[in-house]
C-alpha cells in the first residue's frame, strides 16, 4: 500500500489497486465522529462515447446516461434503499459532474 503525506495539511493518503483495476483510497481522520465511504467512477455528464473493454468498437449513448445511472443505482424493486441505509443510522447520496459519478 502507498503512502502519500501532505505537509500542508498534515494528512496521510493510503493508496491500493486491486487486482481488477479499482484503486482505493484510506485518509485517516482521528479524532473525527463520523466514517465516510464513497465511490468514484470516471463517468460523468460529459462521457457519452467510449470503448468499452476488451471491444474495438465505440459505443454512444444518450445525453443524461451518466446521471440517470446515478439514480437507478438506489433503486430497489423490494425496498427503498434510502429508508434502509437510514434504518442503519446511515445515508446515500450521489452527485454527477462533468468528468465523473460519485456515490456517498
Amino acid at each position: 500500500m502507498k503512502q502519500h503525506y501532505y505537509d500542508v495539511i498534515d494528512e496521510t493518503v493510503y493508496e491500493h489497486e486491486l487486482e481488477n483495476g479499482l484503486r482505493l483510497f484510506v485518509i485517516p481522520k482521528p479524532g473525527f465522529q463520523k466514517t465516510f465511504v464513497t465511490y468514484t467512477t470516471q463517468f460523468g455528464s460529459l462521457d457519452s462515447r467510449f470503448k468499452p473493454l476488451g471491444k474495438d468498437e465505440f459505443v454512444t449513448v444518450p445525453d443524461g446516461v451518466a446521471h440517470f445511472l446515478e439514480h437507478k443505482l438506489f433503486e430497489k424493486e423490494e425496498e427503498d434503499l434510502f429508508t434502509a441505509f437510514a434504518e442503519e443510522n446511515a445515508q446515500a447520496n450521489a452527485f454527477t459532474s462533468f468528468d465523473r459519478t460519485s456515490y456517498l
